[in-house]
């Protein structure tokens, strides 16, 4: 591993599981089934000659679903799966009020300590409301937590998440029927919704540097720009390097296809020319970020329907030119490059692993590459703080990561961290704040791109609207897609 330190083999951990009374819940056994796959767990019970032979190691843990265990119990390696409240899971209902109050799927995993409770991994997905469809990833989720913790002990990595609530012995929330009725009805809504409603987004100016604008006193002033013409849309703000301009993604709703054009914009902020690019050729990118490495100014875009990132240096007209494919055959949503201890850092989201839950690292000791994976990928799993927002940004000597919220739409809003430990085996990142859309203002339904631009700050934000039109759009994408699934009947021999 060129520049970092070898990842060990995994033990191939020996599992116990310790289960309420009664049959194995179903998911519990989806769960098991997942993780005898990886290689990295066998069951307790299972002959060893069906797993590769395993290096030497503390092999054996027991993992506990229900009440957390008591502080004397005599095993000696104990994990509990908690929901993501620190509460145990319902036997039969497991996670039904948070799903149903369209908060996602949340676990946590506790390891026990020196006789404490640790929170030692945390995964948070979407889940549709209607708890029938929601519960369906719990399984996913759970192997998640535990396959990245058998990464960890692998890896030596021994650390414990900042801000976990107190583990509790029980969960005094309301019955079960009446959280499933909500759920069902909320799952109606939110399709009636996406069916009819329009998403508009604009971009707009802060007048404060960056790292001033969580410390303000109340919401920020955003002074927003002119809408574009026609059936299309600005977002994905991004300075250019330049006072004056900017470049954004325009994204065509009646096409689906974005491109990325740079903007000028006079001093009042109203654009005064807009130049598009001939970037991916034809097909859909958007995110572009441009920053100062080694004296040169590059850029990114997502390019993830080709499977590729690729490296532009920008000359001194604008003009991007290819230097380097840094990914090859990865889908990487919302791609950014940053500095740390000497390494470049690529940070993105794998749609391969989920389109807005998932935060990725590749590091490399030249900005050209060989460019290899974090030892422990996705470095974290969270649909409402993994996917970026923005480039990163230095001040003061902390560098900080802006990240969407896409819990209850895409986008919805902006959280800031601190990144605090980035090694190839291990990332660790504190929360700093939260940028919400104001309520009152036009773009009051999401805001999902923090840009520093100098001494101001670019953002963009949405507003859902009826319209139509775009309903009309979305029904024929609908029917086309029904009938290039649908099977064609066999032509008849004469």
């Amino acid at each position: 591993m060129p520049g970092g330190v070898p990842a060990p083999a995994p033990t191939a951990l020996v599992l116990h599981w310790r289960l309420p009374a009664g049959p194995a819940p179903a998911w519990v056994r989806s769960c098991q089934a997942l993780l005898q796959t990886n290689g990295h767990f066998r069951l307790a019970g299972e002959p060893a000659a069906a797993r590769p032979a395993a290096p030497p190691g503390p092999s054996a843990w027991t993992v506990c679903i229900g009440a957390p265990p008591p502080s004397d119990d005599p095993v000696a390696n104990l994990w509990w799966i908690s929901d993501g409240d620190g509460c145990p899971l319902h036997p039969q209902r497991p996670l039904v009020h948070s799903i149903t109050a369209r908060r996602g799927l949340a676990l946590r995993l506790w390891q026990r300590r020196q006789h404490q409770w640790v929170c030692v991994r945390h995964v948070h997905l979407a889940a549709s409301p209607r708890y029938g469809l929601g519960v369906q990833h719990l399984a996913r989720a759970a192997a998640q937590l535990l396959d990245q913790a058998s990464v960890d002990l692998a890896l030596g990595v021994v650390g414990a998440l900042a801000n976990a609530p107190v583990p509790q012995s029980s969960d005094s929330s309301g019955p079960v029927w009446l959280a499933l009725l909500r759920g069902r009805w909320r799952h109606w809504l939110g399709r009636q919704r996406s069916r009819w409603l329009r998403e508009r987004w604009r971009l707009g100016v802060i007048d404060a540097p960056a790292h001033q604008v969580l410390n303000l006193p109340g919401p920020p002033v955003v002074r927003w720009l002119e809408e574009s013409a026609g059936w299309g849309y600005w977002a994905d703000p991004a300075s250019s390097g330049s006072d004056g301009q900017l470049y954004c993604e325009y994204f065509d709703e009646c096409s689906g296809v974005g491109h990325i054009e740079r903007l000028t914009l006079d001093e009042q902020d109203r654009v005064v020319d807009r130049t598009p690019l001939p970037l991916g050729d034809g097909s859909h990118v958007s995110f572009p970020l441009v920053l100062q490495i080694d004296g040169r100014r590059v850029g990114l875009i997502e390019n993830s329907v080709r499977r590729e990132c690729v490296l532009f240096e920008i000359d001194d007209l604008g003009h991007w030119h290819p230097i380097s494919i840094l990914l090859r055959g990865v889908a990487a949503g919302d791609p950014a490059l940053f500095v740390w201890e000497g390494r470049y850092w690529l940070a993105y989201s794998d749609a391969d692993l989920g389109v807005m839950d998932n935060l990725c690292l590749q590091y490399a000791d030249k900005l050209e590459g060989p460019w290899q994976p974090h030892a422990n990928n996705p470095v974290k799993m969270d649909i409402s703080s993994a996917r970026m927002a923005g480039g990163f940004f230095w001040h003061d000597g902390v560098l900080h990561r802006p990240a969407q919220n896409c819990l209850l739409t895409y986008g919805a809003s902006v959280v800031m961290h601190r990144v605090v430990r980035c090694t190839p085996n291990e990332y660790v990142e504190e929360t700093l704040g939260h940028l919400v859309p104001d309520p009152t203002g036009p773009c009051r339904d999401g805001l999902h791109t923090f840009s520093a631009w100098g001494q101001r700050t670019l953002i963009d934000g949405k507003e859902h609207t009826l319209s139509l039109r775009v309903a009309g759009h979305k029904l024929w994408r609908r029917l086309r897609g029904k009938r290039a699934l649908a099977p064609r009947s066999l032509a008849r021999t004469p």
